[in-house]
């Protein structure tokens, strides 16, 4: 995760001279966490906007953080860098204790047909704004518009943060959720999901820069998309309606808070002990020095 440490005269100093911005958010939980896998909370509906995460089929859609379509943050001035300081996450229905990751969705191939078995090739005309060396790159494989039907399998051909093309096999699972996160951390596995797919066994990179096709060896059924993104930090709630969730991201995380970079896509991606749908809040607190 990109970090840079500060020393905590560095961040008070920046709360101290106003060189912060608080901006909630609220997800009313159409779509419940799972509990075999991770779901993307941005496809549903609150603030920030839900977005469906369609488009051209096959045709990379990169996406850029402005106004209300991810989480808001403030421009700053030039050479300063901004750091997701902390965050308070809060719930008022009856729920489960839900892992949660905060992430940069750089962007997604979409409207994959789940039903062909023939080798779908991905189209790269237009590539992420950031993170363009593909380090701390997670390529994961998404129930998109239509649900899975069956415990599918799939192989992807992708190029690493190396330069080099590599070749990766998973199995995918088999959820109705909107937004979750499909594939396994292997190929013999068929019920636990990752956040990304299994690195290839020719890459020595850390980390995807693009993903050049998709082939399915068994059919899953449904439509599904594939999202790059970089995960940043992590929170569990407690899943308590009378109890917020605090994190402070310096103190919590030994002084290495996530750096967040201009036109950041931030997103939340969740996992739960039980799938209640119910309403999550809060807010992310940044600073900049």
């Amino acid at each position: 995760m990109s970090n840079l440490n500060r020393g905590l005269a560095s961040v008070n100093a920046a709360f101290d001279e106003g060189r912060f911005h608080t901006q909630r958010f609220i997800k009313t939980g159409t779509q419940a966490p799972g509990t075999i896998t991770f779901v993307d909370w941005g496809t549903t509906v609150g603030q920030p906007t839900a977005n469906a995460r369609v488009g051209t089929p096959l045709v990379f859609a990169p996406l850029t953080g402005a106004g209300n379509n991810a989480i808001y943050f403030p421009p700053i001035p030039s050479g300063s860098k901004r750091y997701l300081a902390s965050g308070t996450f809060r719930s008022d229905g009856v729920g489960a204790v839900t892992s949660i990751i905060i992430g940069d969705l750089l962007g997604y191939y979409p409207l994959l047909d789940g039903d062909s078995i023939s080798t779908q090739t991905l189209d790269n005309t237009l590539a992420p704004t950031r993170y363009a060396d593909g380090v701390g790159v997670v390529a994961s494989l998404v129930a998109n518009v239509s649900p899975v039907g069956n415990t599918g399998a799939a192989v992807v051909t992708y190029i690493d943060s190396n330069d080099v093309t590599c070749v990766t096999s998973f199995r995918i699972i088999n959820t109705g959720t909107q937004g979750s996160i499909l594939n396994c951390l292997s190929s013999t596995a068929g019920t636990t999901a990752g956040l990304g797919m299994p690195s290839a066994p020719n890459s020595a990179g850390k980390g995807v820069k693009r993903v050049i096709d998709i082939t399915y060896t068994t059919s899953p059924g449904g439509i599904q998309a594939i999202y790059l993104w970089k995960p940043l930090a992590t929170v569990v709630f407690n899943g308590d309606a009378l109890l917020s969730r605090e994190k402070d991201f310096f103190i919590h995380n030994g002084m290495a808070a996530p750096i967040i970079l201009d036109g950041a896509y931030l997103n939340f991606f969740a996992q739960a002990t039980a799938a209640p749908v119910q309403r999550h809040y809060g807010d992310l607190t940044f600073i900049w020095t």
